[in-house]
């Protein structure tokens, strides 16, 4: 309870310094965006964050984060390290919608335990919608790997 207080504060604090900062530029020139705005924007989003972290902190129901500093928090936090690491190595050899599948998967599986057809179900139904999104939508290239699409 009193490290999310803590925390909350410090983050709001920087939140507050930053939003001072981006002040300092214009926000916006002529219609068009200033150098300021997207860091004002940003603070911003920091500053509610950090905000609703102080409220929680608040909450009698107890450390709702405690199990991150448990052992198997900590096997949680390594496991979806190495998912995201194998992820950024296997991406070029094996294309976007193979690779995010198998990190999903993985994370569905392994990090958060879930049943094989709900994890094999959710890893689908998100990477088709990440690839709708990124690829067609936006039109971000992604590398294509073994499967060409």
């Amino acid at each position: 309870m009193r490290r999310d207080l803590v925390t909350g504060c410090v983050w709001l604090g920087i939140g507050l310094l930053f939003g001072a900062g981006a002040l300092r530029y214009k926000l916006m020139h002529l219609g068009a965006y200033g150098p300021g705005f997207y860091p004002f924007i940003t603070a911003g989003a920091l500053i509610v964050l950090s905000a609703v972290l102080i409220l929680v902190s608040y909450d009698k129901r107890g450390d709702a984060g405690a199990e991150a500093t448990g052992q198997k928090g900590i096997r949680k936090i390594v496991l979806a390290l190495i998912g995201l690491f194998g992820f950024g190595v296997l991406l070029p050899y094996m294309g976007f919608i193979l690779t995010t599948f198998i990190l999903l998967l993985f994370l569905f599986r392994y990090v958060e335990p879930v049943r094989w057809a709900l994890a094999v179900f959710t890893a689908a139904a998100a990477t088709g919608i990440c690839y709708a999104l990124f690829v067609r939508w936006l039109g971000v290239q992604m590398p294509r790997g073994i499967l060409y699409f």
